[in-house]
């Protein structure tokens, strides 16, 4: 049993909302290795890891995982139990777990959610090691792995006070980031954060609700409108042309991590690829910051998940030509495409937007993900999907006469002119949704096009991050 690769998904993923280990497992000559069929080992097992009878697995009754395992499984599937129940004994409970089996004979992805980063990562190797003991009848120190491990989660883990304050926080919907390795704590983000660090003791020295509470209003959640874009052909021109639109229209403590760099209103704090989570939260982090427009590849969110919990905006710009766009060994068909750019669409808050080309059938499927609205975007003012939208009470932006319609199940209005060109005129009228969608009216968003049309964040004075 071979980890050939272990991923930390440190955001909104392909497998779940909260964070998750993933790791690449080639089962070798253990591929056809059924639990039934191996001598003693599930005994060995539920010996070793007697809280095993509390997984219930797919089939949702107590002791539902070794059912499964006298009946016969495969290791990744028992790898991805272990590694919880190793989590669950180190102080760090978990309950999230999948293992799906890839093209590749006898290589899998198990994902498994974890609390705790390094706990999380060295769980999954001690999972492995043990597992390999049990089915080959070999001497395992387990209560000895769990003394490392519950170690490990005591040098790692936030102490009670610090998740006193994260727990008030996630209770009010209030997102929440560590900053270092110890008490450090950031909740809310850019110009509406507050930073707290608390004495730590073996007690909860303060009451976290009452800190919460001192800090942000009744109502107040510490967020700002975030607007996420993803997608694979026109992904980075539409983040780009979103900043510059904004910036036109008079938007001040404007933000944008893309895959050129990172910017600030006029400044471009930081060169290099910032389209993923670390460009995200780094951007999430700048006390000036007021509007967010984050870019993110799908390799991103493939490689570490998104770097928000939530948005306000997620457009889906296109789905790509070919699978092979995304250039990873486990995106084989436009499904698997599906699966990695719906993830900011899971993440919208109520009342907030979906942007959706409804050019293209398979984004459509994105539309019951979201728990906001939908508006839908057409070049084609005809296609069915279109009127069905509208007709629901829907929100869509098209195109008549080479001019932006914005429309809503009660009228419509145009303003603003449609470049030339498949790509520009999607482009634009992604764009306009956007903006439509982060609370511009449709005139501000046609003025905005128009004169942020050559704004280019790349070619912005390089400053010092705040």
């Amino acid at each position: 049993m071979d980890i050939q690769k272990v991923l930390a998904l440190r955001g909104p993923n392909i497998w779940s909302r909260r964070t998750v280990v993933e790791a690449w497992v080639d089962l070798g000559d253990l591929r056809d290795a059924a639990s039934d069929t191996i001598a003693g080992f599930c005994e060995r097992l539920a010996a070793w890891l007697p809280g095993l009878e509390e997984h219930r697995c797919g089939l949702g009754v107590r002791g539902g995982f070794l059912m499964r395992l006298r009946e016969g499984t495969y290791p990744a599937h028992i790898l991805e139990h272990v590694t919880i129940e190793l989590q669950n004994l180190a102080g760090t409970p978990v309950g999230f777990g999948k293992a799906r089996e890839t093209s590749r004979p006898g290589v899998y992805r198990v994902a498994v959610r974890y609390r705790e980063e390094a706990v999380g990562r060295a769980c999954l190797w001690a999972a492995r090691d043990l597992v390999l003991a049990a089915m080959r009848n070999e001497p395992f120190d387990v209560a000895g792995t769990v003394a490392r491990l519950r170690d490990l989660a005591s040098r790692t883990c936030q102490g009670p006070s610090t998740r006193a304050v994260v727990d008030a926080a996630e209770a009010r919907d209030i997102p929440w980031e560590r900053i270092d390795e110890g008490n450090l704590v950031m909740l809310g983000h850019g110009a509406r954060q507050h930073r707290v660090r608390t004495p730590e003791t073996d007690e909860p020295s303060a009451d976290g609700t009452a800190l919460v509470a001192s800090l942000f209003s009744p109502g107040e959640d510490g967020r700002i409108p975030l607007a996420c874009v993803t997608g694979v052909r026109l992904r980075a021109r539409v983040a780009r042309r979103v900043f510059g639109m904004l910036r036109a229209a008079g938007r001040a403590g404007l933000g944008l991590a893309a895959s050129d760099g990172l910017f600030l209103d006029d400044r471009r704090v930081a060169v290099g690829d910032h389209a993923d989570g670390p460009g995200a939260r780094g951007l999430l982090r700048n006390p000036a910051l007021e509007v967010a427009v984050v870019e993110a590849h799908p390799a991103g969110i493939l490689g570490e998940g998104l770097g928000f919990d939530k948005c306000s905006v997620a457009a889906v710009t296109d789905i790509g030509d070919s699978p092979a766009d995304l250039h990873h060994p486990f995106v084989e068909t436009f499904e698997d495409v599906f699966t990695v750019l719906r993830c900011p669409v899971d993440v919208v808050r109520p009342g907030g937007v979906a942007v959706l080309d409804a050019g293209e059938p398979l984004l459509l499927d994105m539309m019951p993900l979201c728990a906001g609205q939908v508006t839908l975007v057409a070049a084609d003012a005809g296609v069915p999907a279109l009127g069905r939208h509208l007709a629901a009470g829907g929100r869509a932006v098209t195109v008549r006469d080479g001019r932006i319609v914005f429309r809503t199940g009660d009228g419509e209005v145009v303003a603003g002119v449609v470049p030339r060109g498949d790509d520009d005129a999607r482009v634009a009228l992604l764009s306009a949704a956007i903006g439509w969608a982060l609370g511009l009216a449709p005139g501000e968003v046609a003025a905005g096009l128009e004169r942020g049309r050559d704004t280019d964040p790349a070619k912005q004075t390089v400053g010092s991050c705040v």
